[in-house]
């Protein structure tokens, strides 16, 4: 019986390839899907488009697999073959092993013979390859079988062209080398552990006892590690790669991560708890306490603050972040700057500022923008789906009022603007759209600031922006009050909204009392409803506003109303309505 020790040893020797972990290539515009079972019970798969609104190609497959370069392998029986984006199988389903395309090419085998094939199946080679396979182990585990056999189908599926060079092997020494496109061999077959090219750097080792080298496309050392640095299986990427350092004999000591550079210098004064790929100009490193911290290329910390996660959101220069497990997530930039605040998960980039999410612990989504944080209130939207307005995707939200009424609102992600019946909806006139005031300073008490768009603008306080969290005390810069101006559809005057609105919010049983409120709104005394929502155990009720903006723009000639909504939740707030009124008084209609 072999140690673990023989086996890794076996693994990254050439007997079987090193499992290459690649980074996908551009995402496509299919993206494959299941259709459920057939008669037998059998699962089938297929492709849909990249939204999944429609299949494209039908479901007829056991196994499908992401499109690289134009083509997707798929297979039956437990054999492959790859189709093309207009769902044609261009090469038949034969081999018994395969792998993805990349600059052209696939690594298959086929009766027992491995070799790459071009888009159109054929060899262009005209020579085979030494074949990856699982080392026979006498009385192994079946826990070790299927280690050894997921390796085996990684190294095929991996053993790919990365920057025009791929790793091959010589079946009589096992040792690993690189071809070219044009399948020459560019660099001998002299190493027992080769990485694919990253920004044209490779890994590799000659033998147990040499430290790995950093070695370019002609195979010449550019710095060699020392004996107790080993490289991360994913190289170079913006300039650095991630090393893993042998803790001392007898150390229990979790801290053995760093970078180098493309020199091979070390960038961390001392390895830490882990280091993830740099995105940009930024990585996220753990630090020996566990913490997650944002640093910059020159191993600074971005910014003081440590976070329990700390993550690459799609959209450029922000992060999702929480401070302790639970709760949700919300988004950081690399500044230090909370654009929302924790409660949020599952998001899906829109566009460059927009994300779509569900509300943490909840059935509902929101639209959070990376300037504004959230931008839906007043509804909730329960649904979503995808329509084409000729090529473009619309993204469809349903949901339901705070008057009960079911709402559809679509948001093209293209341009930033919202629809109604297919028409721009204009942020004056949509009653989904909301203020969630931020702080964008670096202190934990913000002093007064404004909040503008083009059509109204309000001044918060300290009270407004800071509050404290009753569950776990967190401190937020980032507060759940929302305020929009809502146009809503009525003939009569604003007494007989109000009176209207009152019989319909009472009628829902949501609210221990609904009565009418006088305020000041900017310089004018108005007359509104103020809705208060029936206590929950454990928390304070929310209080919900609804004031008519002003009589100047009321026009029941015309059927329309505009109401100034406003409203926030108790349970974690501290603001008072003395804080409230100030805040309603800054109104300034644009």
């Amino acid at each position: 019986m072999l140690s673990l020790v023989q086996i890794r040893h076996l693994l990254f020797t050439g007997i079987i390839f090193q499992v290459l972990f690649m980074n996908p290539l551009s995402a496509q515009s299919l993206t494959h899907c299941n259709c459920g079972t057939d008669s037998t019970g059998k699962r089938l798969y297929g492709f849909c488009d990249s939204l999944r609104t429609k299949m494209i190609i039908p479901c007829q497959y056991d196994s499908t697999f992401a499109f690289s370069n134009g083509m997707a392998r798929v297979m039956k029986a437990g054999k492959s073959g790859y189709a093309d984006q207009s769902g044609k199988l261009v090469i038949p389903i034969q081999f018994e092993k395969a792998g993805d395309f990349s600059d052209g090419l696939a690594f298959v085998k086929k009766n027992g013979k491995c070799y790459y094939i071009n888009k159109t199946g054929a060899n262009p080679f005209k020579s085979t390859f030494f074949c990856p396979a699982a080392p026979a182990i006498a009385n192994a585990s079946e826990s070790l079988v299927r280690m050894l056999r997921s390796q085996e189908a990684e190294a095929y599926k991996m053993a790919r062209f990365s920057e025009g060079m791929a790793i091959v092997a010589d079946s009589a020494t096992k040792k690993t080398g690189f071809i070219n496109v044009k399948g020459q061999l560019v660099i001998p077959a002299t190493f027992i552990y080769a990485q694919p090219f990253r920004e044209g750097i490779s890994f590799v080792r000659v033998s147990p006892a040499e430290a790995p080298k950093a070695i370019n496309k002609k195979g010449e050392l550019l710095f060699p590690l020392t004996e107790n640095q080993l490289p991360l299986p994913d190289g170079f990427k913006n300039g650095f790669a991630r090393i893993m350092e042998k803790p001392l004999a007898g150390s229990r000591n979790l801290d053995i991560y760093n970078y180098v550079d493309r020199a091979g210098k070390p960038l961390l004064a001392a390895p830490v708890r882990s280091a993830e790929l740099f995105n940009g100009n930024f990585a996220v490193i753990t630090e020996s306490n566990g913490e997650m911290a944002l640093i910059n290329r020159r191993g600074q910390k971005a910014f003081p603050e440590t976070y329990h996660y700390l993550e690459p959101s799609p959209i450029k220069g922000i992060y999702y972040y929480n401070r302790e497990k639970g709760r949700g997530y919300g988004l950081i930039d690399t500044n230090g700057n909370t654009c929302t605040k924790v409660g949020y998960e599952y998001f899906t980039r829109l566009n460059d500022s927009v994300l779509l999410c569900k509300e943490w612990g909840t059935s509902l989504y929101n639209l959070l923008s990376i300037h504004s944080g959230a931008l839906l209130g007043f509804t909730h939207f329960t649904n979503y789906g995808w329509r084409i307005s000729g090529k473009k995707p619309i993204l469809s939200l349903t949901g339901t009022s705070l008057l009960g009424e079911r709402t559809l609102l679509e948001f093209d992600p293209a341009t930033g603007k919202f629809l109604k019946d297919g028409k721009e909806w204009p942020v004056k006139d949509n009653y989904y759209l909301a203020v969630n005031t931020q702080n964008t300073g670096k202190t934990e008490e913000p002093g007064i600031f404004s909040y503008q768009n083009p059509h109204f603008s309000l001044k918060f306080s300290r009270g407004m922006e800071l509050f404290r969290d009753s569950a776990d005390g967190q401190v937020y810069r980032n507060s759940t009050f929302y305020f929009a101006i809502r146009k809503a559809r009525f003939s009569g005057s604003a007494d007989d909204y109000l009176d209207n609105m009152n019989e319909q919010l009472n009628a829902r049983g949501k609210y221990a009392r609904v009565e009418r409120t006088s305020v000041y709104l900017g310089s004018t005394r108005a007359t509104g409803l103020r809705a208060v929502e029936q206590k929950q155990a454990g928390s304070q009720p929310g209080v919900l506003y609804y004031i008519p903006v002003d009589r100047k723009i009321i026009d029941p000639g015309k059927g329309f109303i505009y109401l100034f909504y406003g409203n926030y939740f108790a349970t974690d707030e501290t603001l008072t309505n003395d804080v409230l009124s100030s805040i309603l008084r800054s109104f300034t209609l644009k």
